[in-house]
C-alpha cells in the first residue's frame, strides 16, 4: 500500500471515531475478559509499594481499559498516559474515573507519527519508560506493515526493563458474520473512496448502518503476529492466546521488557 492510500484511510478512520464518538463509546463500556490475564501478568497484586505503576496505553479510547486497572487492583496506584488522535472519544466514560488511577491524556495522532517518527509518545510525569504498555484494539487500523512494526518496537522502547508489554491483534475474519458484512462495506467503501486493496486481509467496516462512516481494519492472521514479534529487540514472549466474545477473536501478545533494544529512547 503506497502511503498516500495509507494517510487518506487513517483520515477516513479517524472521521469515523470523531463523528460517532458517543454511539461508538456506548457500546464499549465493558472490560475485556483477556485483561485479566494480562494483569496476572504484571502481578500488580503483589507489589506492597505505594509508588504508582506507570502505563502507557496507545489508542485508549474511552479509557475503560484505566477503569478496569483502578478497580481490579484498587489497592494500588495508577499513573496512566493514555494517548488518542479522537478526544471526543477520550472524553466519554461516563463516570468520574476511581481516584487511584491518575489520568493524563494525550491528543496524539499516533497513526500520522508513525508515517514519520516512531518515537513521538510521551514520557510519564516522572519517568521516561512504563511499568506497563499496551495497545488495545489498535494495531488493525495501522495499514502499513512497516508501521506496525514501528509501533511494536516504540512500545518496547518505552518499557522498562522487567516491565510487560501487551497487544491485541484482531482476527475478525474468523467471524462469518462479521466477515460478511466487511465484504459489504469494504465494497461500498472502496467505490466511494476509490480505493484498491491489495492485501487480502485488508477491509473497510461501517458503523451502525450509516452510508458516510468507515473505518479501516486489517486482519492478522497468526503468521503475520509471528513475524512482527519476531522483528522486536529487547523482549521475551510470556504468554500468547485469543480470548474477549465472539468466538474469541482478539490474538494477545504478552511480552517483558529484557534490557536494551536496538532503538532504546534515550
Amino acid at each position: 500500500m503506497d502511503t498516500s492510500t495509507a494517510e487518506r484511510l487513517c483520515a477516513i478512520t479517524r472521521d469515523l471515531y470523531v463523528r460517532a464518538a458517543s454511539s461508538f463509546s456506548d457500546t464499549r463500556a465493558s472490560a475485556w475478559p483477556g485483561w485479566q490475564r494480562i494483569l496476572q501478568a504484571c502481578r500488580f497484586h503483589d507489589d506492597a509499594s505505594t509508588t504508582p505503576h506507570h502505563v502507557l496505553d496507545i489508542g485508549c479510547g474511552n479509557l475503560r481499559f484505566e477503569r478496569f486497572l483502578a478497580e481490579a487492583v484498587p489497592d494500588a496506584a495508577f499513573d496512566c498516559s493514555c494517548v488518542d488522535a479522537c478526544a471526543p472519544l477520550a472524553q466519554q466514560h461516563a463516570h468520574p474515573m476511581p481516584p487511584n488511577a491518575r489520568i493524563r491524556f494525550h491528543q496524539i495522532d499516533v497513526l500520522s507519527a508513525l508515517a514519520h517518527d516512531a518515537a513521538n509518545m510521551p514520557a510519564s510525569s516522572t519517568t521516561p519508560l512504563f511499568d506497563l504498555s499496551v495497545a488495545f484494539g489498535f494495531m488493525h487500523h495501522i495499514p502499513v506493515p512497516m508501521w506496525r512494526g514501528r509501533l511494536l518496537q516504540a512500545l518496547v522502547d518505552r518499557t522498562r526493563e522487567g516491565g510487560i508489554i501487551a497487544v491485541s491483534f484482531w482476527q475478525f475474519l474468523h467471524d462469518d458474520r462479521l466477515a460478511a458484512k466487511a465484504a459489504e462495506a469494504t465494497q461500498r467503501g472502496c467505490a466511494r473512496y476509490g480505493i484498491a486493496f491489495d492485501d487480502a486481509h485488508d477491509r473497510l467496516l461501517g458503523w451502525q448502518d450509516r452510508p458516510d462512516l468507515f473505518r479501516y481494519c486489517h486482519h492478522f492472521d497468526n503468521a503475520e503476529i509471528d513475524r512482527l514479534i519476531a522483528s522486536l529487540s529487547g523482549t521475551r514472549m510470556i504468554d500468547r492466546f485469543n480470548a474477549d466474545r465472539r468466538g474469541m477473536l482478539n490474538h494477545y501478545v504478552v511480552l517483558q521488557r529484557t534490557g536494551h533494544s536496538a532503538t532504546s529512547v534515550r
